[in-house]
């Protein structure tokens, strides 16, 4: 590698070869990530898939299949011709596991009432999408399988909840707008109500004024004090209703 000591490698100036040098003794993220690289090599689990294509790409496999069977080929088609040898034997215990359940699962979709297509069983199989891509099928992933649909789907689902949120709050926004009309319509009437409360409250006072003031003048006339002519000579008092006047009347008569 270029960071050896070692190795010498024409393409590789020394310039830049030191600075990967110090980059490897000193950056603590790189530590980090080299650590983690050297321990996914040695866990079998993280290792590439094996296959026997070769240096072929998986999509320039698929073609190459389908020009010899004439016809397009399936998703699990390509997963075999990528790890069945000549002998008819899969190249790794992974790759066999992972047929051995796409298998078990055609079995069990042929009693089932919900049936599914071989496709949707070996993605299953296969672990499904990750990061872009299915174990196994390489290259060929996006061209075996419509990935892009699925996104549709996904995006088409995301756009829908978007538009009925959107519709929820202009719906609020609407019953909102109603609701503050009604509230203004109320405020005017209660506007309306409260200025003729007022208006009766200052005639009701007048009244009561009126009559306290009756009532002080017929007691002057019980006692004696007020005379007939007190009556219409006073303009600033209000004029005296009938009874009071013949109550005076009788009053100066028979004394």
């Amino acid at each position: 590698m270029c960071t050896s000591t070692k190795y010498d490698a024409k393409w590789c100036a020394p310039s830049i070869k030191t600075q990967i040098m110090q980059l490897r003794e000193e950056d603590e993220e790189f530590k980090k990530k080299s650590k983690q690289c050297s321990l996914n090599k040695k866990n079998p689990e993280k290792e590439m898939p094996p296959h026997c294509q070769g240096s072929k790409p998986t999509e320039r496999l698929r073609i190459d299949l389908e020009k010899d069977l004439k016809r397009k080929v399936t998703p699990s088609e390509v997963y075999r011709k990528a790890h069945v040898n000549k002998d008819e034997k899969f190249v790794d215990k992974t790759s066999e596991t992972v047929w051995a359940d796409f298998e078990n699962k055609k079995a069990a979709n042929l009693e089932s009432e919900d049936k599914r297509s071989e496709d949707e069983l070996l993605l299953e199989a296969l672990g499904g999408w990750k990061q872009g891509r299915i174990y196994g099928l390489g290259s060929a992933a996006t061209t075996v399988f419509d990935k892009s649909q699925k996104d549709n789907n996904a995006k088409k689902a995301r756009i829908d909840h978007v538009n009925q949120l959107e519709s929820h709050v202009e719906q609020l926004n609407s019953e909102n707008l109603q609701l503050r009309k009604e509230l203004d319509a109320a405020n005017e009437k209660l506007d309306a109500t409260t200025q003729k409360l007022d208006v009766t409250t200052e005639k009701l006072d007048a009244t009561n004024q009126n009559v306290k003031t009756l009532q002080e003048q017929f007691q002057l006339i019980i006692s004696g004090r007020y005379t007939l002519n007190d009556l219409g000579s006073s303009s600033s008092q209000p004029r005296q209703p009938s009874y009071l006047l013949h109550l005076n009347y009788k009053h100066w008569y028979l004394t």
